[in-house]
C-alpha cells in the first residue's frame, strides 16, 4: 500500500495525470463541436499524452533531489550554493523546516573563513564541512525524493509524517552548528586573549 501512495502522489503520476485530463477534455470538446475526425485516436492520444506528462514529472523529480555540493570550492562559491539551495527549496519543504536551513546557512557563513582555509584538524571545523557537504544535502534530498502531499499527510517512523522527521532532522543540525561556531569563536578569543597577555608581558619587560 506504501508503494502504491507513493507511486499516487509522486510528481510522474500527477503530471501523468494532467496530460490525461487534457486529452479527455480535448475529445470532450470534439465530441461537443461534432468534430468527428479524430474520435478513433483519442484512446492512444490519452494515453501518449500521460507518458509525456509523467516523463516530464520524472524528470523534475530527479533532477530537484540533486542538493550535493563539490568538495573544493571558494568561499564565494560555497554561499553562492547557499544561496541557490534555499531559493530552490523554499518552495519544496515546510516554512518551519526552511527556518532551520536558513539559520544553518547563517552559522556556515560565519565560519566560512576558517572553513576554506582547511583547517579540519579542529574537529568543530570538520563537523561544520560536513554538514555543509553532506548532512544538509543528503536530510534534504531524503525528504525531496517523497511526493510533497505523501510526506504531509502519511506517517512513516512512530506515528510521524516525514515532514515532522525534516524538521527534527533540521532543528538538530541547527542546534548542533550553533554550539560548533559558537566553540570556534570562543577558541578565536582565548587565541586574541593569549595574544594580548603576550603583548603585554613582552611590551612589560621592555
Amino acid at each position: 500500500m506504501k508503494k502504491f501512495w507513493f507511486f499516487f502522489y509522486g510528481l510522474p503520476n500527477i503530471f501523468g495525470l494532467i496530460g490525461l485530463l487534457i486529452g479527455l477534455i480535448t475529445q470532450l470538446i470534439l465530441m461537443l463541436s461534432s468534430t468527428l475526425g479524430g474520435l478513433l485516436y483519442w484512446l492512444p492520444i490519452c494515453l501518449l499524452l500521460y507518458a509525456l506528462g509523467w516523463l516530464l514529472g520524472w524528470w523534475i523529480q530527479d533532477n530537484d533531489a540533486n542538493l550535493h555540493f563539490a568538495q573544493t570550492q571558494t568561499a564565494e562559491q560555497i554561499e553562492h550554493e547557499l544561496q541557490q539551495l534555499l531559493a530552490h527549496i523554499k518552495p519544496r519543504i515546510p516554512p518551519q523546516a526552511y527556518e532551520h536551513v536558513k539559520n544553518i546557512q547563517t552559522s556556515v557563513l560565519s565560519v566560512l573563513p576558517h572553513l576554506v582555509a582547511g583547517q579540519f584538524a579542529d574537529q568543530n571545523l570538520y563537523t561544520v564541512k560536513q554538514a555543509v557537504f553532506d548532512y544538509l544535502p543528503t536530510t534534504l534530498e531524503n525528504y525531496l525524493r517523497l511526493p510533497t502531499v505523501y510526506a504531509n499527510m502519511h506517517p512513516v517512523n512512530q506515528g510521524k509524517t516525514a515532514k515532522t522527521l525534516l524538521i527534527e532532522q533540521l532543528a538538530t543540525l541547527d542546534d548542533a552548528l550553533l554550539k560548533v561556531t559558537h566553540n570556534i569563536f570562543a577558541h578565536d578569543v582565548q587565541a586574541l586573549l593569549a595574544n594580548q597577555r603576550f603583548l603585554q608581558t613582552r611590551l612589560n619587560d621592555g
